[in-house]
């Protein structure tokens, strides 16, 4: 799989792409504090492991890089019976705040799972992650629901917002 957008580029994630920087990005607990990642510590190893996990199902694992640097990745889990996928984004320390992520986002929300005939976007975060919601309003996708006290931040419960948008 492969999409260009202007400088930015969006490839099947290869073992070549894990580096150090990569590496440090999933490493960095304070940084992943929103995400699942922060639970686990990574290795090229894990790394690896994720992607041949991924390579045996209908889920897509792309780098996002501008030129021929990584800065980011998707992950993207299908629901191909009942036409719905769930799209997560990474931008790299370093990278963030520089807009790559609502370019990526939106051509993911937009372009992508059109191409993937999935008929809804299903996304979600944890409510006080203002930055991930902002993204989602901004593609233009929609409230859809909370769920009470679903995730963990900082050992205490707190609630994930989840959000939608239908081709």
């Amino acid at each position: 799989m492969y999409y260009q957008i202007s400088d930015i580029a969006l490839e099947d994630f290869k073992v070549e792409d894990i580096n150090q920087d990569y590496l440090s990005w999933l490493n960095d607990k304070e940084y992943m504090r929103f995400s699942r990642q922060s639970l686990f510590d990574h290795s090229k190893v894990s790394v690896v492991k994720y992607i041949n996990d991924l390579s045996n199902t209908n889920n897509i694992f792309l780098s996002i890089k501008k030129n021929t640097t990584l800065i980011g990745t998707v992950t993207i889990y299908i629901d191909s019976d009942y036409q719905v996928c769930s799209p997560g984004i990474l931008i790299g320390k370093g990278f963030a705040k520089f807009g790559y992520g609502g370019i990526v986002w939106r051509y993911v929300v937009e372009n992508i799972s059109k191409d993937l005939k999935m008929r809804k976007v299903s996304a979600g975060t944890m409510i006080n992650n203002y930055a991930m919601i902002k993204l989602f309003e901004k593609s233009g996708m929609e409230f859809e629901a909370t769920l009470d006290k679903a995730a963990l931040f900082g050992g205490a419960p707190i609630n994930l917002v989840l959000y939608r948008y239908f081709n």
